[in-house]
């Protein structure tokens, strides 16, 4: 589904819905898409690959059950940190800032 420009799906659409996190993290590598969740094992499962891809999302924000604004919240960060979430990176969206780090992490 294309929102807000960018094409979005679930991990449901793959059929993987009570998948693994390493099994989404492959297929979001083989699909070439960036992670968003506000499960933090993706950040640590990518500190201990040492991998640059996938780019990851993690949603910190109080205010998660309403989704008009998280996604207007996600799309300004999105539109950010574009080139960056491109080449490999983990973004932290907190309710008044972000925070980028470069894949690899070392």
């Amino acid at each position: 589904m294309a929102v807000l420009g960018h094409h979005a799906l679930h991990v449901r659409d793959f059929g993987a819905g009570a998948a693994s996190d390493d099994e989404v993290m492959r297929l979001a590598v083989e699909h070439d898409c960036v992670l968003v969740s506000a499960d933090t094992d993706f950040g640590t499962l990518l500190a201990q690959l040492r991998t640059a891809k996938p780019s990851f999302v993690l949603v910190r924000t109080t205010n998660r059950r309403r989704a008009i604004g998280l996604a207007s919240l996600l799309n300004g960060v999105l539109a950010m940190a574009e080139k960056e979430l491109a080449s490999g990176a983990i973004v932290t969206i907190r309710d008044d800032a972000f925070r980028v780090r470069s894949l690899p992490l070392w």
